[in-house]
């Protein structure tokens, strides 16, 4: 067996990733980090899945927390529009209303101009 073959594939390491942030097992989750911050050649991924992963669990805290790091950037991509999404489900405030806007104005990929509009029209009422 090559050690190709005997690495777990990407997307069950990510799963793992997300069970164990959506468990309130984050300290487990380390070994996990590590491997996919290396398989990732960066941080920005793992930071996504994490969010999603408290996100299921109900805190809004980390996507919040890289939404307002990302808000220094000025763009918004995929992932910000992840973090945004958590920030307008849970209705703190609307610093999810910038990279939307910024998408719905500068954006002509048409997925993200749709999961911008999703947010726009989802949250607390």
């Amino acid at each position: 067996m090559t050690t190709l073959e005997a690495r777990p594939p990407l997307h069950q390491l990510s799963t793992c990733l997300l069970l164990g942030h959506q468990l309130g097992q984050s300290d487990d989750t380390a070994p996990i980090t590590s491997a996919l911050v290396r398989a990732f050649n960066g941080e920005r991924e793992v930071r996504v899945l994490t969010a999603i992963g408290t996100l299921l669990r109900g805190d809004a805290t980390a996507a919040q927390a890289e939404l307002a790091r990302e808000r220094l950037s000025g763009d918004a991509d995929a992932g910000t529009l992840v973090f945004a999404l958590a920030d307008r489900l849970a209705g703190d405030g609307d610093a999810w209303r910038r990279p939307v806007d910024h998408v719905l104005a500068t954006s002509s990929e048409p997925a993200l101009r749709s999961l911008a509009y999703l947010i726009e029209a989802s949250g607390p009422t």
